[in-house]
């Protein structure tokens, strides 16, 4: 690269760049005037959050594929220590990536640890969303980020608003890889509306505005154009608890994309929209236009899910079956019914626990109620009186349902079967 001096003349070596530098500081301290402050790259800061990512990789992987609850402490750990470590460091630069990525771990631990017991799943976004909100603002404060500056501008808008409906296409690519069931129950405007509004808002804007805004204008100072791929990386870690590793991949060229357009126009506009209509398909619209049958997630061979019908004559069939914990059910649940309890239960209901057919089959399970005089059957599992069906939703997991329902992890094994 070729500078220029006060002369116009050409500097072309580094000999030439450094005693030109130092005329200009004896220049300046013997005239009085203010040095120049010149911005350089401040050595291993690239180094502690690749650290971090690491751990919240583990973390989510401990969520997903071992026990929750280990993997929620370790998310809760990164999360002091990234607070802790951001507020002690000098360099404002690390200041900034530290803080804003105290923001991953604190959307998982909002995700599985609210408690609001008995609340529709919508309650869910609206809460946690909200308090990622108020996070976001603070976050961005403390590191001083404008609005302008993370994204919040219009840019040339009919190019934002066009570039949304790539979620159209993003959605249908994602539906076919996850295969999700619909949050409503059927697709018309007044079932979808209230949904679609809360997945643009609260994953479509808040998540651009953390991960393509904040996250990103604190990367893309401290590792340059490879930021853009730093928070692409993290984004996809996030979504190891869809139990797809297509699904990951996937992600991660779509965080790319977003991450470019962004960096190009200047804007959250485009990626917003875009971002929130391909949820908005995902969940709400191509499960009733295609209608493909759920994913099934692999399991161990071990792990028998019976279906149990129950009905007036005893007729049980014995098959061993191993008890899984709950962390095979943070994988399995994408895709199953649960059984699970209403807050209120009918006056009218029966105890049944007559009897059992169980088959081999996963990773579904069903309980079809009778009316008929219950017999004692200690050996059978089933539900309970004033349980009904419960279809399982992304990231939900027999913990999260515990807290829901204001029941034992114990209990919904037992009643579905598990």
């Amino acid at each position: 690269m070729t500078h220029y001096d006060d002369e116009t003349k050409p500097v072309t070596t580094k000999s030439e760049m450094e005693q030109l530098l130092q005329a200009e500081a004896h220049r300046q301290k013997t005239s009085g005037d203010k040095l120049h402050e010149f911005l350089v790259p401040e050595k291993g800061v690239w180094l502690t959050p690749f650290f971090y990512l690491q751990i919240i990789l583990l973390a989510e992987v401990l969520t997903a594929l071992a026990d929750p609850r280990i993997g929620l402490v370790l998310h809760g750990s990164v999360l002091i220590a990234l607070l802790i470590h951001g507020a002690l460091v000098v360099s404002v630069q690390k200041r900034r990536i530290l803080l804003s990525l105290a923001l991953a771990p604190l959307i998982r631990l909002l995700s599985l640890s609210l408690p609001l017991q008995g609340r529709p799943l919508e309650d869910w976004y609206l809460w946690s969303g909200a308090l990622l909100f108020v996070a976001a603002y603070f976050t961005a404060r403390v590191i001083g980020f404008s609005g302008k500056r993370i994204g919040l501008r219009w840019g040339f808008w009919p190019a934002q608003v066009l570039f949304g409906f790539v979620g159209i296409f993003l959605g249908l690519l994602e539906y076919v890889i996850l295969r999700p069931a619909a949050l409503a129950a059927e697709l018309t405007l007044q079932a979808i509306l209230a949904p679609a509004l809360i997945l643009l808002i609260f994953t479509g804007v808040l998540e651009e505005v953390i991960f393509r805004g904040i996250l990103q204008e604190a990367s893309l100072g401290t590792y340059g154009r490879f930021g853009i791929n730093f928070v692409a990386i993290l984004f996809a870690v996030l979504h190891i608890g869809y139990a797809s590793l297509l699904d990951v991949i996937f992600v991660y060229g779509v965080a790319v994309l977003f991450g470019l357009f962004t960096q190009r126009t200047g804007s959250l506009l485009g990626v917003s929209l875009a971002h929130g209509i391909t949820n908005i398909t995902l969940f709400l619209v191509f499960p009733f236009l295609i209608g493909l049958p759920p994913r099934q997630v692999p399991v161990p061979v071990e792990t028998i899910t019976p279906t149990v019908t129950i009905s007036a004559t005893v007729t049980q069939t014995p098959t061993m079956t191993q008890t899984p914990d709950e962390t095979q059910l943070y994988s399995e649940m994408l895709t199953s019914t649960i059984v699970t309890r209403t807050a209120t239960a009918s006056a009218t209901a029966t105890v049944v626990t007559e009897t059992a057919t169980e088959e081999v089959v996963a990773p579904t399970a069903t309980v079809v109620v009778s009316s008929a005089t219950p017999v004692q059957s200690p050996t059978v599992c089933g539900a309970p009186a004033g349980w009904v069906t419960y279809t399982v939703q992304p990231n939900d997991s027999l913990f999260k349902l515990s807290q829901i329902y204001g029941v034992s992890i114990a209990e919904l094994q037992e009643a579905n079967c598990m």
